[in-house]
């Protein structure tokens, strides 16, 4: 389910507010762990991306992966953005 709201609110982040013409998602399962990605070629994140700039979307993005021993990156860039997080299989070990 987290994944499933991860990729959701990225890629709502495509269309607004980044209003981003193209996105493209991933989903990769290994044994140990699986990956969302979603890159735009929107306009960015307001601020730069820095983590003071980051919305209540992009936030509870990082939450949701921290919350289950996950990580979660942003990288913005002027030509796009990239969102991506990893999940362990098992939560907690």
């Amino acid at each position: 389910m987290a994944l499933y709201r991860i990729a959701s609110e990225a890629l709502h982040h495509v269309v607004r507010p980044a209003r981003g013409g193209h996105a493209h998602a991933a989903v990769v399962p290994t044994p140990e762990a699986v990956t969302v990605e979603v890159r735009d070629d929107g306009a960015g994140v307001p601020g730069g991306g820095g983590r003071g700039a980051r919305g209540v979307g992009l936030r509870s993005m990082a939450e949701r992966a921290e919350e289950l021993g996950g990580t979660f990156a942003l990288v913005a860039s002027g030509t796009g953005t990239a969102v991506g997080a990893v999940l362990p299989r098992t939560a907690g070990t």
